[in-house]
């Protein structure tokens, strides 16, 4: 897999999967991939692992007997927005705007402030 493939794959998966929640009174930033598949989940670890970007695990259990377990797979590292705002071609515009929030929430010596999305472009 080149990086430009596990990107794009993380990318689908942040669209179809994935949300960023960011509250700005509390500062609980986070981005989640959900999942019942496990294949999915697997894929989600092998490209995370793969582009270096730390993330934690947990599953809930089935609430009934024909459920699925739902496994959460969360970024709530500074490295880790960064670098998805930065390199992931997400389609959604809010979730990216959501990233640029939760980036310009750190207050960083060695961090320079996001760009604004510009009309009409995906990518910043």
């Amino acid at each position: 897999m080149t990086e430009e493939q596990a990107w794009s794959y993380l990318a689908g998966l942040i669209d179809g999967e994935g949300c960023v929640y960011f509250n700005p009174k509390d500062l609980n930033r986070c981005l989640t991939i959900s999942t019942t598949e496990e294949d999915l989940r697997d894929g989600c670890f092998e490209v995370l692992d793969f582009l270096d970007i730390r993330y934690k695990v947990s599953a809930q259990p089935r609430q009934k007997e024909h459920h699925a377990v739902c496994y959460d797979i969360r970024i709530h590292y500074f490295e880790g927005f960064l670098s998805v705002y930065e390199n992931c071609p997400l389609r959604s515009r809010r979730k990216r705007s959501k990233l640029q929030q939760i980036l310009l929430s750190y207050s960083r010596k060695s961090y320079t402030a996001v760009q604004p999305l510009k009309e009409g472009r995906i990518d910043a």
